[in-house]
C-alpha cells in the first residue's frame, strides 16, 4: 500500500526546539513506526518528512509528536489519530508557537487524514 504522508513542521516561535520525534503507535510510548526525528529547530524554521508506506496493521492509532520538557520528562502529543487499520494517506501541518511555563509545546496542527477528513487542532491558547 503506497500512501502520501507530508506533516510540514513550522516553528514560528522565538525559541530554539529540540529533540522532537514524529512516530506512529497504539499508545504515546509504543513506537509501531518511527517516522522521523528534528534533533534541533530554530525560529522560523520549517522542516518535512515524506513516508511512502505506513505499515498497515492493528486499529486505532495516532501519529504522536514526543519531545522533552525537561532534563527528565517526556511529552507525548496525539496529533491524527487513525480510525483505519490500512490509511491510504494522511497529512499534517503543525506550526509550534511557543512552550508554556512547564515547558509544553504550544502549537497548532491541521491536516487530513483518509477516514475521517479533515482536521484542525489547537494548544495555544490552551495551555497559556
Amino acid at each position: 500500500m503506497l500512501i502520501q504522508k507530508y506533516p510540514l513542521v513550522y516553528n514560528s516561535s522565538k525559541e530554539v526546539i529540540t529533540g522532537l520525534n514524529f512516530y506512529f503507535a497504539f499508545d504515546g510510548d509504543h513506537v509501531y513506526q518511527d517516522l522521523g526525528t528534528i534533533t534541533q529547530f530554530g525560529p522560523e524554521e520549517t522542516s518535512s518528512f515524506y513516508n511512502h508506506k505506513i505499515k498497515d496493521t492493528g486499529n486505532d492509532r495516532s501519529l504522536y509528536l514526543q519531545y522533552p520538557i525537561n532534563k527528565t520528562e517526556t511529552e507525548f502529543e496525539s496529533l491524527v489519530y487513525l480510525h483505519s487499520n490500512k490509511p491510504s494517506k494522511v497529512v499534517l501541518i503543525l506550526e509550534i508557537t511557543g512552550t508554556d511555563n512547564k515547558g509544553k509545546l504550544l502549537f497548532r496542527a491541521r491536516g487530513y487524514e483518509d477516514f475521517s477528513g479533515q482536521y484542525e487542532i489547537d494548544f495555544t491558547s490552551d495551555r497559556e
